[in-house]
């Protein structure tokens, strides 16, 4: 599904026509020390690079792609992985059979555990299909995490131990023609939609130019418009393509947007079509604070009010930045979706951490493209998981939605550290210290997404190893609104547990852009007020529906200290613009007072 992001990345995406496709593959990270060589050796056709085990950075990976071996389509091959280590680890191979800069699916071409400096084989065949030219071959060996795991692997996300090296594969035999969508760049969830422009990101994957294809769009599968490419589109290269004809989103709810490209010589076709279901949403407006969490463990604290915890850190932070009674209380397995997801619905925190990571698993599993649709709409998200998984059948790695963002559980982080000049460091709760520690502070970390990090693990100043500086809690624009993941656990019981819990106050404090307070003469003064987008880069924009005329609007920090001032004669129902750009990231208060009353909305200040 497709959301609004900032005026920058639309700019971005609008740069027209023929962006030479740059796919560079992730390149994953390993946080403990090597005690001894993990990947020793490694025989597939022409590559045999024996005692390799000499990674070439700190953090266990090392580029052999000058090493290249040719291999047929639909022949049977077999890669030789030689450990170099006693501890058991997992050894997996992927091959980017099409080209597209991912391993997914079936590229895993296979996996076998090895420990007391053993050889293993996998055995794979090359499929007919594979788009035919060099690609990329990964090995990678990492240490089964503590859970109910087995033979976990993934190419691209941290682990605590472990080791990576990629290679080129040449095949031949295979096919050389292949086009797909890769994106539906617009239309987009958002509020407001009308007439939509479509446009969607079209790349060549195979070895031979496409110059005579079909362009369509659909919605709800109905055929909207139809145009031949005129160009050339290059082996390796994408285009931005832009209908003529716009697609009318108008109605409220949502309409399914299928972009398809038609072209004779295409080879694979199963990527000729993408798109997906765009919402014309209705913006969220209200002030309600929500609590979500399980009941499966405790009522009130994921880690539980009772022995031996008796943790209280949810519930005390939240009366700390909403007052006793200022949020409302629910479950993942009682509460009303319709309810909570609501305009009526400022800010929601969800904890699934400890005995309730596994129903946060399954509550996002319904109702997630609910929630990512309510934060486009203008919602407040902080969504925290230290997690606790039993699920034998479970993933390792989860994908949170919010185009990216995963959640890799069993690794473990004992220090973590604020990130300088994030929000959250700066107030109103202080002090946050600079560091805070515990047996786990986190018992997983984020990737992906492009998150904004605003705790990173600092496990590297204690333990040998390189630092990787690991987001634990980070923060990202998702349409109108905005979101906080974390992964942490009860702050209460953190070295220095005050400036901890002060940290935490801040994270929901971070968030609360819209509860205000006004006297009772409403109409008598500054009344229907919105100051949006908020969270904002620096250029906000103020509506009053009925502001006296000696109003008076002020700027401050987290620390009370007055940043900007303006003077606003009757501005009438604006909008009127501020230009903060130059105020550094963090919480501030718009203040407005007009003789009459006096408001105050709470303004967060992003990158």
């Amino acid at each position: 599904m497709c959301y609004r992001t900032s005026l920058a990345t639309l700019i971005t995406l609008a740069l027209p026509f023929h962006l030479v496709a740059q796919s560079p593959y992730c390149i994953p990270v390993h946080g403990s020390q090597f005690l001894e060589p993990i990947v020793l050796g490694v025989s597939l056709g022409a590559i045999n690079n024996q005692n390799s085990a000499v990674w070439q950075t700190p953090s266990g990976y090392s580029d052999f792609t000058g090493l290249s071996t040719p291999l047929a389509a639909g022949t049977t091959q077999t890669l030789t992985v030689q450990s170099g280590a006693a501890f058991q680890y997992n050894y997996a191979a992927w091959i980017d059979y099409d080209h597209d800069g991912e391993f997914l699916g079936l590229e895993r071409i296979g996996l076998v555990v090895l420990n007391n400096y053993a050889s293993g084989t996998i055995t794979f065949n090359v499929p007919q299909l594979a788009l035919i030219g060099p690609t990329r071959l990964r090995i990678r060996a990492v240490a089964e995490p503590f859970g109910p795991w087995t033979q976990s692997n993934d190419p691209c996300v941290p682990f605590l131990q472990g080791e990576c090296e990629d290679y080129t594969v040449d095949i031949s035999g295979g096919v050389e023609s292949d086009i797909g969508v890769a994106a539906l760049v617009q239309p987009i969830t958002a509020v407001g939609l009308g007439m939509e422009p479509v446009r969607a990101r079209i790349v060549n994957y195979g070895s031979a130019p496409a110059d005579d294809f079909s362009v369509s769009f659909s919605l709800d599968g109905v055929l909207q418009a139809t145009a031949a490419f005129t160009d050339t589109l290059w082996p390796g290269e994408d285009t931005v393509y832009t209908f003529s004809a716009s697609a009318d989103m108008s109605a409220p709810g949502c309409r399914t947007v299928t972009v398809t490209v038609d072209w004779l010589w295409d080879d694979l076709p199963d990527n000729d079509a993408g798109g997906g279901k765009i919402c014309n949403l209705e913006p969220v407006a209200g002030t309600e604070v929500w609590y979500i969490h399980s009941n499966s463990v405790d009522t009130l604290e994921p880690l539980g009010t009772g022995p031996p915890w008796y943790s209280t850190t949810n519930s005390s932070t939240l009366n700390t930045v909403f007052g006793a009674g200022g949020w409302h209380h629910e479950w993942f397995e009682t509460v009303d979706p319709e309810v909570l997801l609501s305009p009526a619905t400022c800010f929601i925190f969800i904890d699934g951490s400890y005995g309730d990571t596994d129903p946060l698993f399954t509550w996002l599993d319904d109702k997630g493209i609910d929630l990512q649709n309510w934060v486009a709409a203008g919602g407040h998200l902080f969504l925290n998981c230290d997690p606790n998984s039993q699920d034998v059948n479970g993933e390792l790695v989860v994908d949170l939605g919010f185009d990216g963002v995963k959640l890799v559980q069993g690794y473990p982080i004992s220090y973590a550290r604020p990130v300088p000049g994030h929000g959250i460091s700066g107030g109103p709760y202080l002090p946050v210290g600079n560091e805070w520690g515990a047996f786990y502070y986190a018992q997983g970390v984020l990737h992906g997404g492009d998150l904004d990090t605003a705790v990173a693990d600092n496990d590297d100043d204690h333990f040998l190893g390189p630092e990787l500086s690991l987001p634990l809690v980070g923060d990202k624009t998702w349409g109108d609104g905005h979101v906080l993941f974390g992964t942490i656990g009860a702050s209460q019981f953190f070295n220095d547990s005050a400036e901890a819990m002060n940290s935490r106050a801040n994270m929901l404090a971070f968030l609360d852009q819209c509860a205000t307070t006004t006297t009772d003469e409403r109409d008598a003064g500054i009344t229907d007020h919105v100051l949006w987008p908020n969270p904002s880069s620096g250029i906000v924009r103020l509506t009053t529906g009925n502001t006296g005329a000696n109003a008076r609007i002020e700027v401050r920090d987290a620390l009370g200290q007055v940043v900007r001032t303006y003077q606003a004669s009757a501005l009438g129902s604006g909008p009127w613009t501020m230009d903060l750009s130059g105020l550094a990231r963090g919480l501030y208060h718009v203040n407005m007072a007009d003789g009459e009353q006096q408001v105050s909305i709470a303004l967060a200040l992003v990158e």
